[in-house]
């Protein structure tokens, strides 16, 4: 088990685990969670406010947002002591770029996009432009910066 902090407008990158399943419960705050289990589902997306919980099966594509201005908290239970963890952008962009650009569908130069990823073990990042700017209008100070 694990407890999860988000800062305000913080999300976790689309990530997966192989070899386990994801259960998370939040405590404070709201957050926003999205997940495909695979090529061809549909996106299920909860929000989550405390006392409710999603489940991420086993190898789903899934993501994280605090959509608010003040933090939230969850818990977060793993069905394996070794699931493994893969965040997506990471991975994709550690393949040649080329042939990255050629499955995004763009055929100039991808490396700039990947310069931007935050490493792998940095936890939350930055999330939208929107929740960031919103905060800001009414007043609470995000000490959180998005990069293009």
């Amino acid at each position: 088990m694990a407890i999860i902090s988000l800062g305000p407008c913080s999300m976790l990158a689309p990530h997966y685990h192989p070899r386990a399943s994801n259960y998370v419960v939040a405590v404070t705050g709201t957050t926003v969670t999205h997940f495909i289990e695979e090529n061809g589902a549909r996106l299920v997306t909860n929000t989550l406010t405390p006392g409710k919980m999603t489940i991420f099966p086993q190898a789903s594509l899934h993501t994280m947002v605090n959509t608010g201005c003040e933090n939230a908290q969850l818990v977060s239970a793993l069905a394996n002591e070794d699931q493994g963890t893969h965040n997506v952008a990471n991975g994709l962009f550690n393949l040649p770029s080329d042939l990255v650009g050629v499955a995004l569908g763009y055929s100039g130069q991808v490396n700039q996009s990947a310069n931007a990823i935050p490493g792998v073990g940095t936890g939350s990042i930055a999330g939208t432009k929107e929740c960031l700017a919103a905060c800001r209008a009414n007043g609470t100070y995000v000490r959180r910066e998005f990069q293009a």
